[in-house]
């Protein structure tokens, strides 16, 4: 087995592919999302371990830069990763991981949200090196802890709409009796009416929506691969709400929703999620990806009422490649008292990047209700 640092359009692509059909994967693993993460402080990388030829692990690493003490910490999103079965990569490619860690200058590997599957071997390849059963960097998490999922596969649609909530059928069918209309966003009038609406959504319920220029070059690297879908809700042609899609990891990963505050979009956001699950089964994959919780209260039982399967991705192991001197920067990293004060000084850094014309690091938690359940 061979593990590298990916650097060619080839290479990528082919991870890419390798992500979208991984079971355990996410939008955050993907190449082309990665780069489109462009705070100044942010550097990402992917490294995937081959064998003859053949992508069998990697991990999506985001670094971050801490120029207080001149080095950094790297994450890896949901990962590693290893193909279903394969727990014997994972030795060789975390040793690498760990080596490419240092090599950045990092006093910090966190492995963080990975399969459960992995939970043990990883506690055993790690053993030799001084590490802890948690988080220690707990700034900024580019993975999912939670994925709220519905289940798709071998349900009719019968199956899936009595499922949900009864406020959430009688949306649904509300919806199509009066002819809301759900579209892909095809040419960049409907993106630019989809990203306004976004926008507004981020000044109302207080999170970061990149500007327009970058949110554009995001969603074209991704459309273009097949990856990245957008869209629309419109009765009478008067667009009502906005959804962006991203495929990966067997599922269509929902990753931000706005809805207009008028009475008409009411039954909006859970038509745009029903299309949605009609354009999962019609791929033939898995699931449909909410997002995760912790929105707020509306947010999150707007999510409920459909009925998910809750995915629980909270575990981690973190290996401390230079003790000392995470021990100096753990006041500041990790999940003291003054932990929520930081996060909120980030936050009004991203929005200030924002307004300045520049792309903010985006948050998980990119969904507003749009209504109350």
């Amino acid at each position: 087995m061979v593990n590298r640092v990916l650097t060619q359009p080839q290479e990528l692509d082919a991870w890419d592919a390798w992500i979208i059909n991984h079971p355990h994967a996410n939008h955050v693993h993907l190449s082309w999302w990665m780069r489109g993460q462009r705070f100044p402080l942010l550097r990402s990388t992917v490294m995937a371990c081959y064998e003859a030829g053949r992508i069998v692990g990697g991990a999506a690493l985001y670094h971050f830069e801490m120029p207080v003490i001149g080095h950094g910490v790297t994450i890896a999103a949901n990962g590693p990763l290893v193909e279903p079965g394969r727990l014997d990569v994972l030795p060789h490619l975390v040793h690498d991981l760990a080596r490419h860690a240092r090599e950045r200058n990092a006093v910090l590997l966190q492995f963080e949200g990975f399969a459960p599957e992995l939970s043990s071997e990883l506690a055993r390849v790690t053993s030799h090196w001084r590490t802890e059963p948690d988080v220690v960097w707990n700034l900024y998490h580019p993975g999912r802890w939670h994925d709220v999922r519905i289940l798709v596969r071998d349900r009719t649609e019968e199956q899936l709409l009595m499922q949900f909530s009864s406020k959430t059928r009688y949306r649904i069918r509300q919806a199509i009796r009066r002819g809301y209309e759900v579209t892909e966003c095809l040419d960049v009038g409907d993106l630019k009416t989809g990203h306004d609406m976004w926008a507004e959504a981020g000044r109302r319920n207080g999170f970061a929506v990149r500007p327009w220029g970058t949110f554009l070059d995001l969603y074209r690297a991704g459309h273009a691969r097949g990856h990245a879908v957008a869209a629309l809700c419109r009765l009478d042609r008067e667009p009502l709400a906005f959804k962006l899609n991203v495929w990966a990891g067997r599922g269509l990963h929902g990753i931000g929703l706005a809805i207009r505050r008028v009475p008409a979009a009411a039954p909006a956001g859970r038509i745009l999620y029903w299309r949605c699950l009609e354009w999962v089964r019609r791929r033939g994959f898995d699931y449909y990806s909410l997002g995760g919780f912790g929105a707020g209260v509306a947010n999150d039982q707007f999510k409920r009422s459909f009925a998910p399967e809750v995915v629980d991705n909270h575990r981690a192991i973190s290996i401390l490649l230079r003790p000392g001197l995470v021990s100096l920067a753990r006041s500041w990293i990790s999940g003291d008292r003054n932990i929520e004060l930081r996060k909120s000084l980030m936050r009004l850094v991203f929005a200030r990047r924002t307004s300045a014309g520049q792309s903010p690091v985006e948050t998980d938690t990119d969904e507003e209700s749009g209504e109350s359940v």
